[in-house]
């Protein structure tokens, strides 16, 4: 067997603290917070809600599902949903800018952009 030396340690030592510098530049010195969750419905946009306001409504989806869509505290979650599967109800809430909740069955999709997201709103993002 072999013997772990100094040299592997150093090695270990540099990855783990690689890794920590990368999360904390991407959680917090990153300003990724987005300002709308914009609802689609089978790829067609439908609303685009404020996060800064608080918001309990229900989204009407394909073919008759419905998901209850919670803003509040400038996070998004889905509360409950018809699909049989419920994926999209036990994801975590959503806040930073390019996150999604996405209920398959439904064909229903939950993005999170800010005001200065140049994406082009008409852009399909849903693959078919």
């Amino acid at each position: 067997m072999k013997m772990i030396r100094k040299t592997d340690f150093i090695v270990i030592g540099i990855l783990i603290l690689a890794a920590g510098l990368i999360f904390f530049f991407n959680s917090v010195i990153l300003d990724t917070s987005g300002d709308y969750a914009a609802v689609y419905v089978d790829n067609t946009l439908i609303a685009k809600y404020p996060l800064k306001e608080n918001t309990d409504l229900i989204i009407n989806g394909y073919g008759g599902g419905t998901n209850r869509l919670i803003i509040e505290d400038g996070k998004a979650h889905i509360e409950s949903a018809s699909c049989p599967d419920k994926i999209c109800a036990n994801q975590h809430a959503v806040s930073k800018a390019g996150e999604t909740i996405v209920c398959l069955p439904n064909k229903m999709v939950i993005r999170i952009i800010s005001t200065d997201d140049g994406s082009d709103e008409d852009t399909d993002f849903i693959a078919k």
